[in-house]
């Protein structure tokens, strides 16, 4: 089973497996798809260890949607409920997302309001670029910065296509 967009691959740390859904539109299974996702790696690979699993929403009508795991009668061990992180961006302000990691200056786009008056995104964008440039190295900022033009793209429909490459 593979996600739609594969962005970021399955991932090591001491403490386990790090599996990230990102999930920019309704999807009312998504939840069921994340548990799928996470017992379908293990199973494949026999992989035993613990695994850490999230779900970043890009917008909270997203999370609102999204169904929550009642596949099995209600037992006191069954561990379905709290079994993965869910973050909402649209919560955090540009300054606690930045707090947390300056390199999550990529999801920025979604800490800002749709309706953000034009002028105001096109030098949000100049601050962004400049921020990518400052906390990633130089092979990395092409592939970042066309991320985070087209999560502006997605984010800000009024924006052209070379409004986004100008900013």
């Amino acid at each position: 089973l593979q996600p739609d967009i594969e962005g970021i691959p399955i991932l090591q740390s001491d403490q386990g497996r790090v599996i990230i859904e990102f999930q920019g539109y309704e999807d009312k299974f998504i939840r069921y798809r994340l548990a799928t996702e996470v017992l379908w790696s293990c199973l494949q690979e026999e992989y035993t260890g613990t695994v850490w699993s999230a779900i970043i929403f890009t917008d909270q009508k997203y999370q609102a949607v999204a169904l929550p795991v009642e596949a099995f009668p209600s037992k006191a061990n069954c561990r379905w409920k709290g079994c993965w992180q869910e973050v909402v961006l649209t919560n955090y302000t540009e300054a606690e997302l930045l707090a947390i990691d300056p390199k999550l200056v990529v999801l920025a786009p979604f800490t800002v309001a749709k309706d953000t008056d034009k002028t105001v995104l096109l030098e949000k964008g100049a601050d962004w670029q400049a921020q990518v440039k400052q906390v990633f190295p130089a092979s990395q900022q092409p592939k970042i910065l066309n991320i985070l033009g087209l999560l502006v793209l997605d984010r800000f429909a009024k924006l052209t296509y070379q409004e986004v490459r100008t900013m």
